[in-house]
């Protein structure tokens, strides 16, 4: 159970992902556990990141403007934040073109690349 978020939706539109305000999410046993946001992790995942994410959201997320901004992730998800990004990568979002990544895309996996898009909430990538 992902606590405080809730995957709603169907075939047709696809996962949206709602987060209540009334608790924070409790701790998973499938929840990604995230890497420290330290220089070596966020390097990992923004090299992941261009791999397998920038063909749709630009190689450069930071930049106002891009197809799909990924700026404001923790802004819009709060704590909820890394539980969210693992289903949405997991699942996708068929009805806006995002496929999903289970079985391409470890947790682990995910969860450095959400280190790096954490780096670029807050400004701290060189």
């Amino acid at each position: 159970m992902l606590g405080a978020v809730a995957l709603v939706g169907s075939a047709a539109t696809g996962p949206r992902h709602v987060a209540e305000a009334a608790s924070a999410p409790a701790p998973s046993a499938t929840a990604p556990s995230r890497p420290p946001g330290d220089a070596a992790a966020i390097a990992t995942g923004r090299t992941l990141f261009t791999r397998y994410c920038a063909n749709c959201h630009t190689l450069d997320p930071k930049t106002a403007g891009s197809p799909i901004d990924l700026r404001g992730l923790r802004r819009r998800y709060g704590d909820a934040t890394a539980a969210v990004f693992q289903i949405t990568v997991a699942e996708g979002r068929p009805a806006v073109g995002m496929p999903p990544f289970k079985g391409i895309l470890s947790q682990q996996t995910i969860a450095r690349i959400l280190a790096y898009l954490e780096s670029i909430q807050s400004g701290s990538t060189p």
